[in-house]
């Protein structure tokens, strides 16, 4: 594993937890709002979209971890 790898892991799980903060938030406050539905549509939309990019994450730095102990 290198640190550029490890790197990348560490700033990407930064990245979906801020995207999380922002699809809960948009859950939360959505009951002050005009548009709840809208809003509600979006933050399930950011959560689930978040949730496919810390998979996508996971197996990038697995997938280049295999192949770097292969070298």
């Amino acid at each position: 594993m290198t640190d550029n790898n490890f790197t990348k892991l560490i700033l990407r799980l930064l990245v979906a937890a801020y995207i999380i903060y922002l699809g809960y938030m948009l859950l939360t406050t959505a009951g002050a709002s005009d548009h709840k539905i809208v809003f509600i549509i979006i933050g399930i939309f950011f959560l689930v979209a978040d949730a496919g990019f810390i998979g996508f994450t996971i197996y990038s730095f697995i997938k280049s971890k295999k192949s770097d102990d292969n070298k």
